[in-house]
Formats: C-alpha cells, sequence, structure tokens
C-alpha cells in the first residue's frame, strides 16, 4: 500500500466538476505521497496504469514525493483507496 493519507479534493467529485464548468471525464491531479520507494510502488504503478498520458510532473522535496498526472476522474477514488482514505 502506498504511504499517505488517501486525501480528495472535492473538486475530484463529479457534482462540483459540474458546478465548476470542469471537463467531466478527465483532469490532471496532483498526488502526494511521503518519499518511501518500497511503499510507493503499488501506488506509482496504479496511477501509471490510469494515468491518460505521461506524468506531467514530479518531484521530491524535504520528505515527500509529489506527482502530477492527467487521470480519469473516475481512477482518483481508486487511488485514494489504495492510499487508505477513500
Amino acid at each position: 500500500m502506498g504511504a499517505g493519507c488517501g486525501h480528495q479534493e472535492p473538486a475530484a467529485q463529479p457534482e462540483t466538476r459540474a458546478k465548476l464548468g470542469l471537463p467531466e471525464d478527465q483532469d490532471s491531479f496532483a498526488i502526494q505521497l511521503v518519499a518511501d520507494p518500497e511503499a510507493n510502488a503499488e501506488t506509482l504503478t496504479l496511477v501509471e496504469s490510469l494515468a491518460t498520458g505521461p506524468l506531467r510532473q514530479q518531484w521530491e522535496i524535504l520528505q515527500y514525493r509529489n506527482l502530477v498526472v492527467t487521470l480519469p476522474v473516475e481512477a482518483v477514488d481508486m487511488v485514494a483507496a489504495l492510499l487508505g482514505d477513500a
């Protein structure tokens, strides 16, 4: 399981996205993980398999690994569930 809390922003919810005029099917999402390659392997594999393209950005700062990736909106719940707080 990946290291993280799995917090999902309200903008990932379909009803909120519709109110904000955001695309219904996909968007860019930021994912922050604790910098632990062993714990994050499963999460990174899932994110890369669900992404609609390559990771847009990734960097480490302090003790965190940050990703920006375009995902189908319905995939956000799967990633959050893996992180432990869906």
